[in-house]
């Protein structure tokens, strides 16, 4: 058995950005933001721009092609106002290229020398517990982590993403409800290494609560009700950072954490890709399980993932609740989407 120290060793030198990666990402950021600058003193509009997320901390993994800029405007300034002047700059910076998503507030995303970059407006706020619109604490995460991480610990969180990533839980996106990278950087931070993080995620209960600050958290518990794990924003502890990880999301990481102690293996972190099912060998299987299969497609017109999951997840509950009072019983369901296209699959045994 490959001892875990290996396995860590070999996975960082697969995932940690080379000296090359990182002056091109340097040279690209530079240029994205004079070119914010200079559009900005063109158009008038007195903005900071500030590049945050795990670019500009030192956590990104070789392989992710993300750039998040921020557009920080005066508190003082009205929320309209806020959104017009910023998307107005974002979209003149992204040109052509350039398309609107929405989160809580809009923003852009376009491509900028071969990286996926998203141009957010935001309100500089002083005091992030006062916050006008979520992303407002983002600038305040970014400093906070940067006052905190060591290049020893930054190492430490490009495993613990690639883990993640590994088994199928990174991203707090709808699609994923899992870990994001603002998170697996708090995690680090708590535990000191990844290792030291997976022996006590094997034993975490049904609900973990944890604070990095190492303030009593007794209280904490009831304002995050049904969260099966709870890590208080540093920032804002009013604030749930894994609040977007499902169960399901927490039980995997939690049986990968065991299932890595017992016998540790980079196939942890880079899986094979299941293999792919032929139409005979679907209907041998279920013939043997007695079930079939209930698959709903539907045309979303072009909507956002994080508009079309949710509602996708509703509808398999909806659908599940009523063939369970009809007498079948729905053995387990999933959810999947692309650009145009969403989908509900039902695993149904006959009716009881």
């Amino acid at each position: 058995m490959r001892m875990y120290e290996e396995v860590v060793k070999e996975v960082l030198a697969r995932v940690k950005p080379k000296p090359a990666d990182i002056l091109r990402l340097r040279s690209t950021t530079e240029k994205l933001v004079k070119k914010i600058e200079e559009k900005a003193e063109e158009l008038g509009i007195e903005v900071k721009v500030e590049l945050v997320g795990s670019v500009a901390r030192g956590t990104w993994l070789r392989d992710e092609r993300d750039i998040d800029i921020f557009l920080m405007f005066p508190e003082s300034m009205s929320e309209k106002e806020m959104e017009e002047l910023g998307m107005r700059l974002a979209k003149e910076v992204a040109g052509p290229s350039g398309r609107e998503e929405y989160a809580e507030h809009p923003y852009v995303r376009t491509t900028f020398d071969g990286f996926e970059v998203d141009l957010v407006p935001c309100f500089d706020v002083r005091d992030p517990s006062r916050i006008k619109s979520a992303v407002d604490r983002t600038p305040h995460h970014q400093a906070y982590v940067k006052r905190k991480m060591t290049e020893e610990l930054a190492d430490q969180v490009l495993v613990l993403k690639q883990f993640a990533r590994g088994i199928g839980v990174y991203g707090a996106e709808s699609k994923v409800q899992g870990f994001s990278g603002y998170l697996c950087e708090l995690l680090i931070l708590h535990y000191g290494s990844f290792m030291e993080l997976v022996r006590s995620a094997s034993n975490w209960p049904a609900r973990v609560i944890i604070d990095v600050e190492g303030v009593k958290t007794d209280d904490l518990a009831d304002l995050f009700p049904n969260q099966p794990l709870i890590v208080i924003d540093p920032v804002d502890r009013k604030r749930n950072v894994a609040a977007a990880v499902s169960w399901r999301s927490f039980a995997i990481f939690v049986q990968a954490c065991r299932d890595f102690l017992k016998a540790p293996d980079v196939k942890f972190f880079f899986p094979n890709p299941p293999p792919r099912l032929t139409r005979s060998k679907l209907q041998r299987v279920l013939k043997l399980r007695g079930t079939r299969l209930i698959f709903l497609l539907f045309h979303h017109g072009g909507l956002s993932e994080e508009i079309v999951y949710p509602q996708l997840r509703k509808t398999a509950r909806a659908l599940h609740g009523s063939l369970a009072q009809r007498g079948f019983s729905v053995l387990r369901s999933g959810v999947i989407s692309d650009e145009k296209m969403a989908g509900v699959l039902l695993e149904v045994s006959p009716r009881r």
